[in-house]
């Protein structure tokens, strides 16, 4: 399953490999016992394309035409389809963020956004969402800082993206949740920053698994970037090239058991940043970040 991180609305391309395939040309695809596509094997695999219009668990099996042996005709599977996910965007530069969260405009994407400025936020109810994602945010509001603490504390989790915009001592003196201290920012126009690896077995990468969808992961380019030194509860799930972290998650295993997960971006996406709003990794990224967290 190309991604097993999945909401409703969101096509997913099911493989299956057939091993043994005895002029076998057609396969069906079954989800929860009914029928929903039929396609022809090529060589010794077939594939479908399935989008899920309901939430919960889903199952399902690619069955062959039968033969003389109809027992190993058919292989199942299983997933977990989200339903709704509330995401609070907080700040500006969010036009990118939300087109990839959102493509459709709400009609049948899972992920369902409301937008805030910094500003608003100490007035926002964050009971209602499942995830506050900080574009850039400079600094908060003391009251808005608290509701945020509290909100992770709660169990919410927390995407922030850092860029020109960010205030730097303020982060750092304040933000102590976030999984990193900041560095001053530094310019690599001249030279720009790539991903050039990240934790393989991280959900978020899932669908960057192959070797041309790991591509496309490669070749944003980052215009300029934080130094940052990771906190003991942290980890790093991705670099720049240079051993640059350039995304962490704070790691709940090591304490602050029951607080929600927090995934820093050391990129903003404006594309005076980096071009990584336009390019084809941005929206698989985005979407699977969400779905994990």
């Amino acid at each position: 399953i190309s991604n097993e991180l999945t909401g409703t609305g969101i096509p997913v391309q099911i493989t299956a490999k057939i091993k043994g395939n005895e002029g076998q040309t057609i396969a069906e695809l079954f989800v929860d016992d009914q029928k929903k596509g039929q396609a022809t094997v090529q060589g010794n695999t077939v594939s479908f394309t399935h989008v899920f219009e309901q939430a919960g668990s889903r199952y399902g099996e690619i069955r062959l035409t039968s033969d003389r042996l109809a027992v190993d005709d058919a292989r199942y599977f299983a997933l977990d389809v989200l339903g709704e996910i509330k995401v609070l965007i907080v700040g500006s530069n969010s036009s990118y963020i939300n087109l990839a969260l959102n493509p459709d405009g709400g009609a049948l994407n899972s992920i369902q956004t409301d937008n805030c400025a910094v500003d608003e936020l100490a007035a926002k109810s964050l009971n209602d969402y499942n995830l506050v994602l900080l574009m850039d945010t400079p600094k908060m509001t003391d009251n808005a800082l608290r509701k945020l603490k509290a909100f992770n504390a709660g169990g919410g989790n927390i995407i922030a993206f850092i860029g020109k915009s960010v205030d730097r001592d303020w982060y750092n003196s304040n933000f102590d949740i976030l999984p990193a201290t900041l560095g001053n920012r530094t310019d690599y126009s001249q030279k720009p920053l790539k991903i050039s690896r990240w934790d393989t077995n991280h959900p978020i990468f899932s669908v960057f698994s192959d070797e041309g969808t790991a591509g496309s992961l490669k070749s944003p380019e980052i215009y300029s970037a934080f130094p940052v030194v990771p906190k003991n509860n942290a980890k790093v799930i991705a670099s720049f090239n240079g051993n640059i972290p350039a995304i962490l998650e704070s790691d709940t295993s090591k304490g602050n058991i029951g607080f929600g997960k927090i995934i820093l971006f050391n990129v903003s996406p404006d594309p005076q940043v980096s071009d990584l709003p336009l390019r084809p990794a941005f929206l698989p990224l985005m979407q699977q970040t969400v779905f994990y967290m």
